[in-house]
């Protein structure tokens, strides 16, 4: 049986990364973000982000990228993260400080109920 807050059809990448690939991707989240930073510094130059806005970042997996935009858009800013992996999402919640505009959210994106206009920016990962 499918959860609530997960589409049938994503129940596979659910159980993808809430299993051994996703508990790997915390084992090596440091690599990761090793990895990742340079493609991280081109999308936060992209990005622009101002200090206020709100930012909606899919698919946030250990929380580097929504930790960033939080710094960015400052006090006055919010930054919702969300991923289906509930052990990346634990490891998210626990590197963020606790001073910064932000929130993780066990969520499928496809079927989230979104406030209207909740962001100034959603940032999707590019797939393939």
């Amino acid at each position: 049986m499918c959860p609530e807050w997960l589409h049938p059809g994503n129940s596979a990448q659910a159980e993808f990364w809430n299993g051994p690939v996703g508990h790997g991707w915390v084992e090596r989240q440091e690599i990761q973000d090793a990895i990742l930073g340079p493609m991280d510094d081109s999308l936060f130059a992209s990005a622009s982000l101002q200090p206020g806005e709100a930012v909606i970042d899919v698919g946030c997996g250990c929380g580097a990228t929504t930790i960033e935009f939080a710094r960015r858009v400052g006090p006055k800013g919010e930054v919702l993260g969300l991923d289906i992996s509930a052990p990346i999402l634990e490891r998210a919640r626990h590197r963020a400080p606790a001073d910064l505009p932000l929130r993780f959210a066990l969520a499928d994106a496809t079927i989230y109920e979104f406030a209207p206009r909740a962001a100034d920016v959603v940032v999707i990962p590019a797939i393939g």
